[in-house]
């Protein structure tokens, strides 16, 4: 949405785009009825439009958060469906966000020139390795918690706690945003956002937020943000960060933040404690409320002892040892080993049997973590999808696609997407299918391929296989994401995989635009389904399977990762090397010795066989753990039966006789999607040499 398309949402006008996400864009809007400005958030919902239920829970939850009274909450002020879109106005806050106060205290320390921001900052400056700009910085969040928790005594967890949904005032005044989309945690109505969904800002989540479909979320999901915002205002760096997505929900799932104080000497002991009880990652020794964490930063104020208590040296190792189950192993099998030494007669015996089982726990570990970082590599790019096919933007530019001139403006829409998204995806193009198959836009753009009919597409139907032309004439696009079959590119021969998601109409008929008239869906379009839960297209992505390098990460210098489709390819054969470190070289060398279609590796039958009845076994794994709190799930014990290591493994593309390997093997399952979309059908191969 910008600018252009609309002037007025029913009583209010349109001034100035204050942001957007996910979930909706903000603007500064004007109240026609009662002349003030508001903060209005236009709402879009990411799996497809604001249905009649939806809309039911929309108009629920906004009644829950205008009860909300608190000087530190922004109030809601109104919420409506105007013109067909779903609203809400909050009271407009002046001031800066503390990210951008963050921003501005980075620039500061840095003893850089400040920008002609600084005035602003003048009311609410504060040094964070200063005492006295820690006691303020502690004063301000003592305010956010308490108004946390008042917002959690009516039922709502806002799920998205982080520096830009804290606005400061120029009276130096804390006031939370963003409740818009809060989850009402008594109630048993769905929220407008799944109930599996990643919804709110990676740096920020809670490890229960990232277990989707697993743990239902409470308050202290809102205090461990808290704590996590905290931990930036007062060091000026996040907890976590990392290169991709992939390895932050690691790092936030199985390691600790940089101590607050080695990043920030001025801090007290005290505060630190107080600062690691609320980011605990067993929730059960969080601060139970966002009131028990506000009471112990009073004391801390007041030089009063605080409630908090570190942990233990022997709780902390214990801790350290389930999030590192192979260094567990490993520290364990050397102290054995120490102990095995004293004595001369069964030495050597059990030197060897502890060396063998550290290696096999370490190469299962590692097939494990790879299994689930190229998992997160696909749901991510499945995300990034459904957040751009929910946008308005998109929506107008489709409905506007078949006029004189228009096509244009789609295909500067598409553009901006993968331009803004190609780190995080490594895409090699993105493209736009409207419902009959048509490709509409392409970005990188090809005339080759814009105007052409794909409906025969799997990525379009996903039915598993791509069709014949002529039996795809009457195939309706897709309606849940898709991963399409593993294809060859006809323009440089590697593999490759499609992502799909469809492209919802919104819940509206028409838009205002600039200069008078209307915009809307076709009258034929409507009538074909009667209401607004219609795909109006399909958008898409391409990925070469050799740009998952997130394989490669945490593997040892002797450790080897492969990764193997189990399901038919293009051909009908199971079996198919999607990804290894020597098929770059093999297949530079087929085309340098004869040219023509590049070669094709497959693993054995007999292998193949092994690697369903793991994924089977590995998805009843799934169904049982679904039920089960994320703490216990540390404990579980794997299905009884289930092959995941080959202490003789041979290496179908090194075919050396001589070649034996230890392998450890893992399928990669999604979580918090359904079992059909879950299950990629892919196997993790981690391999190393055996050892004589």
């Amino acid at each position: 949405m910008d600018e252009s398309i609309f002037e007025s949402i029913g009583s209010y006008t349109l001034l100035s785009k204050l942001g957007s996400g996910g979930q909706g864009t903000v603007w500064l809007a004007e109240d026609q009825r009662l002349g003030r400005k508001v903060a209005l958030k236009l709402l879009h919902a990411a799996h497809g439009p604001l249905s009649q239920d939806k809309l039911a829970r929309f108009r629920r939850e906004a009644e829950l958060v205008s009860k909300l009274d608190h000087p530190n909450i922004c109030s809601l002020l109104d919420a409506s469906e105007a013109d067909g879109v779903a609203c809400l106005a909050f009271r407009y806050v002046e001031g800066m966000t503390l990210a951008e106060w963050i921003a501005q205290a980075v620039i500061n320390r840095a003893g850089k020139k400040a920008d002609d921001s600084e005035a602003q900052f003048d009311a609410i400056s504060s040094d964070p390795s200063s005492r006295d700009g820690i006691k303020r910085l502690v004063a301000l969040f003592e305010k956010l918690a308490r108004a946390l928790h008042k917002a959690h005594e009516h039922g709502l967890v806002h799920r998205d706690v982080k520096p830009g949904n804290v606005m400061i005032t120029p009276e130096a005044e804390p006031v939370l945003l963003d409740f818009g989309l809060a989850r009402d945690q008594f109630s048993s109505m769905d929220s407008l956002t799944h109930s599996g969904d990643l919804v709110g800002t990676p740096a920020y989540m809670s490890p229960e937020q990232l277990m989707p479909h697993t743990v239902p979320l409470d308050r202290r999901t809102d205090v461990y943000s808290l704590g996590a915002t905290l931990y930036e205002a007062l060091t000026l760096h996040r907890p976590f960060s990392a290169t991709t997505p992939a390895e932050l929900y690691q790092r936030i799932l199985h390691s600790d933040p940089a101590s607050a104080i080695s990043l920030n000497r001025q801090i007290p002991r005290d505060l630190l404690v107080v600062l690691e009880t609320a980011m605990e990652k067993d929730r059960s020794r969080r601060y139970a409320t966002a009131e028990g964490f506000a009471d112990d930063l009073r004391r801390f104020l007041q030089f009063e002892p605080i409630r908090a208590r570190p942990i233990g040296r022997l709780l902390r190792l214990r801790r350290w040892g389930q999030r590192h189950p192979a260094a567990t192993v490993t520290i364990a099998a050397l102290a054995t080993l120490l102990l095995v030494t004293l004595g001369f007669l069964w030495e050597q015996a059990d030197k060897t049997a502890l060396e063998r089982g550290l290696r096999e726990q370490g190469i299962r570990t590692a097939a494990l973590l790879a299994a689930r970082s190229v998992a997160i590599e696909v749901d991510l790019r499945w995300r990034i999808l459904e957040s751009a096919a929910a946008s308005p933007d998109l929506h107008q530019a489709l409905v506007q696609s078949g006029r004189l001139g228009s096509a244009g403006r789609l295909q500067k829409w598409l553009e901006m997407h993968y331009s803004k998204n190609s780190d995080a995806t490594k895409a090699v193009s993105w493209f736009i299918m409207g419902q009959d198959g048509t490709q509409l836009a392409r970005a990188p753009f090809s005339g080759r391929s814009v105007g052409e009919n794909w409906s025969f597409r799997d990525y379009f139907h996903g039915q598993g296989r791509d069709l014949e032309p002529a039996e795809a004439g009457d195939l309706r696009p897709i309606r849940e994401v898709h991963r399409s079959n593993v294809f060859r590119s006809t323009v440089t021969g590697n593999l490759m995989v499609a992502f799909s998601v469809p492209i919802w109409a919104l819940p509206i008929r028409s838009f205002p635009v600039s200069g008078g008239g209307e915009v809307g869906v076709s009258e034929a379009s409507a009538s074909k389904t009667g209401n607004s839960m219609q795909v109006v297209g399909v958008l898409a992505m391409t990925v070469e399977l050799g740009r998952f390098g997130v394989l490669q990460i945490g593997l040892q210098q002797n450790q080897v990762a492969a990764l193997v489709d189990t399901r038919q390819d293009w051909s009908g054969r199971p079996g198919l090397f999607l990804h290894h470190e020597r098929l770059a070289e093999l297949r530079l060398e087929q085309r340098r010795k004869n040219g023509g279609e590049l070669p094709s590796w497959y693993a054995p039958k007999s292998r193949i066989d092994q690697f369903v009845t793991l994924r089977e076994g590995r998805l009843k794994q799934e169904r049982r753990r679904v039920n089960m709190p994320w703490e216990e799930q540390l404990l579980m014990v794997e299905e009884p039966g289930l092959e995941t290591l080959d202490a003789d493994y041979q290496d179908p593309i090194n075919q050396s006789s001589e070649d034996r390997w230890l392998a450890g093997f893992e399928p990669v399952l999604i979580s918090g999607r359904s079992e059909p979309i879950s299950d990629t059908g892919w196997i993790v191969v981690v391999q190393e040499r055996r050892r004589p």
